[in-house]
């Protein structure tokens, strides 16, 4: 692969940080800060996104060949049929957010993710600190630091911990071989996150990832590892279920607070389906069962894809220097389901990130200079 000279707008990095700063505000809700404009607000903030994002199109348009436009419909597509199931707005976001990136570097790309990421996590964490959103900070006697667990904002203390550790992990994509100081503030800044959350699942992910970090930069690891961990999903889909089956009655349910119980009644209450069913009203925290259960064969498989040709593109495309990193994130992020049903960023950034490697494959595999970190390239 060569490294050719591709010319940019900077705007439309810009922009893609305006989208992703308008997404977090839809998805994560602050429905009690606009109260009964909550969905007038919502609508606005959806015409807004169409609008700048018609305008990354337009600015870029001359420099999109037909391949990427082809590449952009079926991502779209493929978009359009998995988000809207897991949270509406991501389905905007997500395809809005292919138009922006199809002629930008990955670099940008996740570096202004970060940041977007980062500067409304605080904005919600701001406002919550103005009594907005409290309704959902929970008490719990089992906090080991105090009895209540506070939600920072968000709707949920597991979604606000969910969040940051996705900030975490855009942080990576984008700084691949972090400085020590830099990992050591973002570890300071989670564990501040896990005091007030309390957010068990997040902490799990959060240990395994920073254990194994050091791990995935050291090794040059082969593309045979990257094509295994392709098969993690199916892997994780029947240890949910094994667990489900043998935990729902035992010391493994309460640890996971009632969750195998829940997915044990979903499981032997409802068949499986080919598509969603709305009759299932139990609340199927596990990723892989809501997946399965809830949402069908046709999503299960649609999303089963993208994962699997997650690791199977970067095995073959990526450095081996950061393919470890890669390969952990990826990891990482289906461990979470394991506790967690709801991975809206986390398959966003893959779903992009799949979209980006497609797109660079059937355009001739250019790259810009910058994203030399990423690739086994030779620079002319």
């Amino acid at each position: 692969m060569m490294v050719n000279e591709i010319t940019y707008k900077p705007v439309q990095i810009f922009i893609f940080q305006k989208i992703a700063i308008c997404y977090s505000f839809i998805v994560y809700g602050l429905n009690n800060v606009f109260g009964s404009n909550y969905e007038i607000c919502k609508y606005f903030i959806y015409g807004l996104l169409v609008v700048l994002a018609s305008i990354v199109f337009l600015i870029q348009i001359k420099n999109i060949s037909f391949k990427r436009i082809w590449v952009l419909l079926l991502f779209g597509i493929i978009g359009a049929c998995i988000f809207p199931f897991i949270y509406t707005p991501a389905l905007a976001v997500v395809c809005l957010a292919l138009v922006c990136c199809i002629n930008a570097p990955y670099r940008r790309i996740f570096k202004y993710g970060f940041y977007s990421q980062l500067a409304f996590f605080l904005f919600a964490i701001f406002i919550w600190l103005f009594g907005y959103n409290k309704i959902y900070d929970i008490g719990s006697g089992e906090f080991i630091f105090r009895e209540v667990r506070y939600s920072l904002g968000f709707g949920n203390t597991n979604t606000a911990a969910g969040y940051f550790l996705f900030t975490i992990f855009l942080f990576y994509a984008y700084k691949p071989r972090a400085k020590i100081k830099e990992s050591l503030l973002l570890i300071l800044a989670f564990i501040i996150v896990y005091i007030l959350t309390a957010s068990r699942t997040s902490l799990m992910a959060f240990i395994i990832f920073y254990l194994l970090y050091p791990v995935a930069r050291m090794i040059k690891y082969s593309p045979k590892f990257s094509y295994f961990c392709s098969s993690f999903f199916v892997i994780f889909t029947i240890v949910s279920i094994l667990l489900s089956i043998y935990g729902h009655d035992n010391v493994l349910n309460e640890f996971s607070t009632n969750r195998l119980a829940y997915c044990y009644e979903a499981m032997t209450n409802y068949p499986l389906g080919i598509f969603p069913k709305e009759e299932i009203t139990l609340i199927v925290d596990i990723f892989y069962i809501q997946l399965l259960w809830k949402n069908g064969l046709f999503y299960y498989f649609l999303i089963a894809t993208i994962m699997t040709g997650y690791f199977i593109l970067i095995g073959k495309y990526l450095s081996r220097k950061n393919l470890g990193v890669f390969i952990l994130l990826g990891v990482v992020i289906l461990v979470y389901g394991l506790g967690e049903a709801y991975l809206v960023n986390f398959i966003s950034l893959i779903h992009v990130f799949f979209f980006k490697l497609i797109t660079e494959k059937v355009d001739n595999s250019r790259i810009y200079k910058e994203d030399v970190q990423y690739f086994d390239v030779k620079v002319g």
